[in-house]
């Protein structure tokens, strides 16, 4: 009686998809190719055989892989190449990498994209960019047309000053005095009766 193998993984974990990942192969800045994978380990040399070829004298024949853990963390993983492999221009052996990050090897370099399969209650998997978690957030289209309308409304409306400003108005001149020779008779009468007084004084002494 034979029996069948034993699954290498049971309960979730059988279920277990690595994220899709991008890489976009890059020399000097320059892009040449973009790769999409979906496996647990991609592979980077100059060997045919590797997963992303690079036929240069300055990349190893096996210059590092990229590998998803079981919680399904990627890492890039140097393998011992002459030239080393640099995430972000610093130089490592092992390291976790996310979406965002750049791995340069020789004159190359890959810019990584990660979207990991989640499930959604049975409805089918669904993609979630991993770069999100702790660093941008991401807003759905829904969120984006309420903000646009928000603003156009804003806009639209008229800006007021909180500070009113009075009407210019010509200052309304002085009234003037209807009578304006009175004053001087009163003091050409006044001198008129002191002449007079001091005449009679001069002609009665």
């Amino acid at each position: 009686m034979s029996t069948s193998p034993l699954p290498a993984f049971d309960g979730e974990e059988s279920q277990f998809r690595p994220a899709s990942l991008t890489l976009r192969l890059s020399l000097k800045g320059q892009p040449v190719q973009t790769f999409h994978f979906e496996q647990r380990e991609v592979t980077i040399g100059r060997d045919p055989n590797c997963d992303v070829y690079v036929d240069n004298p300055g990349v190893s024949r096996q210059h590092f892989h990229i590998e998803c853990s079981d919680s399904g963390e990627y890492r890039v993983v140097d393998g011992g190449s002459s030239n080393g492999t640099y995430l972000n221009e610093r130089p490592v052996r092992t390291a976790t990498i996310r979406t965002g990050d750049s791995i340069q090897f020789a004159k190359y370099s890959l810019d990584v994209a990660i979207e990991e399969m989640v499930g959604d209650g049975g409805r089918g998997p669904k993609a979630r960019d991993r770069s999100s978690e702790g660093a941008t957030v991401m807003l759905s289209p829904a969120e984006v047309r309420q903000i646009v309308n928000e603003s156009r409304q804003a806009a639209s409306q008229p800006r007021t000053s909180a500070v009113r400003r009075t009407p210019d108005v010509a200052p309304t001149p002085a009234p003037m005095v209807a009578n304006s020779w009175l004053p001087w008779a009163v003091v050409g009468l006044a001198a008129a009766i002191a002449i007079s007084a001091a005449i009679v004084w001069v002609m009665t002494h």
